[in-house]
């Protein structure tokens, strides 16, 4: 009977020993899971690639497993700045066509590039001294052989708006215009000054500095200095291009 008890015993202490460590490993078993659950409950869940597939019968592609590459640029070509036409000279004003073909023709032969561009048109003020116009002929000629009796230049007007009007004499200089005015005047007739504009026109050469500038200045210097009043500047390259 005793054997018995001590028995019971036994096993009791045996199965309250395995229910004991079956506990304590589903607690291990529940804290991981909810450790797990805590992971996937983020704001932004892991997708499969699968999820992601097209629907059947969609035209889309399947999603690339592959990383893209990113595309190549082309590669930069740079832009070459003509050097030879960062600085041109100008040449003249020349009196006439002939003189500046002559100095074109010479500077090509040596070697440098130039061009002839279009007259630079200006207009120039000058200032006429005069007799108005006589009512007759006969009058404004008494009136110049005068004039010309006391030798003083002057000539009749025939023909135009003016016609026997006694010119005096024009003037590039409004002072000059004034001191022959009142000479006139004090001879007893009644001189006047009327502004005429007139049309001009200046001749130059273009000259592209494709040597240095200071040997390209020298050569045209040597060439410039067989005509008189010619001066060299330098001018925007622009001008090649009108």
């Amino acid at each position: 009977m005793r054997w018995i008890l001590v028995s019971l015993l036994l096993l009791n202490l045996i199965y309250f020993g395995w229910g004991y460590w079956h506990e304590a490993g589903g607690g291990l078993e529940s804290a991981s899971s909810n450790s797990a659950g805590q992971v996937s409950s983020d704001d932004s869940p892991l997708i499969l690639l699968t999820e992601r597939l097209p629907a059947p019968g969609s035209a889309s592609p399947p999603p690339s497993i592959t990383p893209e590459k990113p595309k190549a640029q082309p590669p930069q070509i740079p832009v070459r700045q003509d050097v030879s036409r960062s600085v041109c000279l100008r040449i003249g004003p020349f009196d006439g066509e002939e003189s500046r073909k002559a100095l074109l023709a010479e500077l090509v032969q040596a070697g440098l590039k130039a061009q002839s561009p279009a007259p630079e048109a200006y207009v120039t003020t000058q200032y006429w001294v005069m007799l108005p116009p006589y009512d007759t002929r006969r009058r404004a000629l008494q009136t110049l052989r005068e004039l010309q009796a006391r030798k003083i230049d002057s000539y009749l007007v025939s023909s135009g708006d003016l016609k026997n009007a006694v010119s005096l004499g024009l003037f590039s200089r409004e002072e000059l215009a004034k001191g022959v005015q009142e000479k006139i005047r004090e001879a007893g007739y009644p001189a006047e000054i009327r502004p005429k504009d007139k049309q001009n026109q200046r001749l130059w050469l273009l000259v592209i500095a494709e040597q240095p500038l200071e040997n390209t200045t020298k050569s045209l210097s040597s060439l410039a200095s067989r005509q008189s009043g010619i001066k060299i500047s330098n001018t925007s390259c622009e001008m090649f291009a009108q």
